[in-house]
């Protein structure tokens, strides 16, 4: 998802992190639930952490969850971002997942055959 040869490579990888975050916040405010409040996150198809480094900054208390395919990425977000690292499968009923307040999915299908 980073595209190195782009002069505007780091603000773009940065700006497509962050706007996930006002869209969530906002769509939960509509909802009448308040972002803040949130405890729990699943960033499924978490990649290197684009989206988790800013649920992070974003929700500094909650519980998160970096889920990926790429075993190595899962463990990278752990690492580096303070969640616990799950990794996925094809099957997605060979995954225990957890219950969580939210569940972020950002390009995952896009990874997907039809």
């Amino acid at each position: 998802m980073f595209e190195p040869h782009r002069p505007d490579a780091i603000a773009s990888y940065a700006e497509t992190g962050r706007q996930p975050i006002a869209f969530l916040r906002s769509g939960i405010m509509q909802a009448g639930g308040v972002f803040e409040a949130i405890d729990s996150v699943l960033d499924f198809g978490c990649g290197h952490g684009r989206v988790i480094r800013y649920l992070r900054q974003a929700l500094p208390h909650a519980a998160l969850v970096a889920c990926d395919l790429d075993q190595e990425a899962a463990v990278f977000c752990a690492t580096e971002f303070g969640a616990a690292a799950l990794v996925s499968d094809l099957d997605l009923e060979r995954v225990r997942f957890s219950p969580c307040d939210l569940a972020w999915m950002g390009s995952v299908l896009t990874h997907v055959n039809e």
